[in-house]
């Protein structure tokens, strides 16, 4: 039931930064949110180049590299935006209408695949899920051994998400490292729910490294816990078919 919730809730979500999508990016204000915290009044104008350019209520036009915007204003961008335009797109394929061509392999592998249609949107969604192949123990309260699971979240053709989730414990919202086979260690920042639940978060910019997990056979997580520090999690990731 852990699992279901964690996804669950990711779900709620997504569903939930598509519908502003629609509403409130395209030629209305709104408050835009730094990685850092920072905010800022202001209209969306394009996208260009990885970088979104947007107007002040006082007429004064700024841009913005996307990796410096928060995740959630991220995904409202992508989500909103075609990725070779500079135009707004008001399709419905751009707000993920348009289902992926996806079959759930019949390949033998440690990967879990879910395809979820929204029923007001029909919007198709695809989740590939993976358990760590070990557990850590923590003490009391969340002693008996604690695993963690990864999620892969395919939502338009130019998004891709992905979350943590721990089963037992409470995870500090930190920067939390990654390393592929022998290739060098990565650190991504991450943050937690807006409902303020500590067993799962989502990992900001992993888009940028699918085609390693793709080619990778072994990959280790390392997150950070409350009153336990930081452990590791090792996956077994090979035979992972993601063809977006």
């Amino acid at each position: 039931m852990k699992w279901i919730s964690c996804f669950l809730f990711f779900f709620v979500v997504i569903a939930q930064s598509y519908a502003e999508s629609a509403s409130d990016i395209i030629g209305k204000p709104r408050y835009w949110t730094s990685k850092s915290g920072q905010k800022i009044a202001a209209k969306f104008v394009s996208f260009e180049q990885d970088e979104v350019f947007l107007k002040t209520r006082q007429g004064e036009e700024i841009h913005i590299k996307l990796d410096k915007l928060s995740v959630e204003d991220q995904q409202l961008v992508r989500s909103t935006c075609s990725p070779d335009t500079s135009s707004v797109e008001t399709s419905e394929s751009s707000l993920g209408n348009t289902a992926p061509v996806f079959t759930i392999p019949s390949t033998p592998s440690k990967w879990d695949y879910h395809v979820t249609t929204n029923e007001m949107s029909d919007a198709v969604w695809v989740r590939a899920s993976i358990n760590s192949e070990n557990t850590v123990n923590f003490q009391f309260p969340y002693e008996g051994g604690s695993r963690l699971s990864f999620n892969l979240l395919h939502l338009s053709k130019n998004l891709d998400t992905a979350y943590i989730c721990i089963d037992n414990g409470q995870f500090v919202p930190d920067s939390v490292i990654i390393r592929f086979d022998d290739a060098p260690a990565i650190i991504l920042q991450s943050s937690p729910p807006s409902d303020g639940s500590t067993d799962q978060l989502s990992l900001s910019d992993f888009e940028r490294h699918i085609p390693e997990l793709r080619n990778a056979s072994v990959m280790k997580i390392q997150p950070t816990f409350y009153s336990e520090g930081s452990r590791i999690f090792t996956f077994d990731v090979s035979g992972l078919e993601w063809p977006f």
